[in-house]
Order: structure tokens, then sequence, then C-alpha cells
């Protein structure tokens, strides 16, 4: 999965590699945090922040090219904002499996 993020920054900022590695560091940091963020906030099944949180993963992983975080993210958000709280448990599982890849 990292060769296949830094491939997408590298189109699209260039071939400095110190500016590719900032970029992906920044983003794993970044979606350590939203994951974490989900993790502490679904057993309060407060669906109005896990949406917004799986908003904010969603898009930051499209940034970086991150095509299978994105789409799992994206199911997340469909799932909180249904209040399907099975379907939000299912994509968590599926977002910390990608996190742990990066």
């Amino acid at each position: 999965m990292k060769d296949e993020i830094l491939t997408y920054l590298k189109e699209q900022v260039g071939d400095d590699k110190d500016l590719l590695d900032s970029l992906y560091e920044e983003y794993c940091s970044t979606a350590k945090e939203y994951v974490g963020a989900l993790k502490a906030a679904l057993p309060q099944g407060d669906f109005a922040e896990l949406k917004r949180l799986a908003h904010a993963l969603k898009g930051n992983s499209a940034m970086v090219g991150d095509t299978e975080m994105n789409a799992h993210a994206l199911a997340f958000e469909n799932g909180a904002k249904a209040a399907a709280l099975a379907t939000c448990q299912a994509e968590f599982s599926e977002l910390e499996k990608l996190l742990l890849e990066l």
C-alpha cells in the first residue's frame, strides 16, 4: 500500500523524496488519529461524531490516493448516516487492518 500511495503522491507533487516521505508520514499519523478517534467514539454510538470522523478520514485518504482506506471510510460514513452500528463495526475492523498495512 505504501508504494501505491507514494506513486500517487509523486504524480501530484513531483519526485522530491523528502517531501514525499513527509507527506506519507503525515498521512499515516493523521489516519492513526482518526482511526483512534473512531475507536473511542464507536462504543458511545454518537453517529454524528462517527460520521464526521469517517468523512475526514475519507477526505484525507482520497488526497493521498489511498483508495482502500477511502472506500472503507466512505462505507463507515454511510453506516453512520444510517445509524447502522453493525456496518460501522464491520468497517471499523477493515479500517484497523488497513492502518496496520500503512
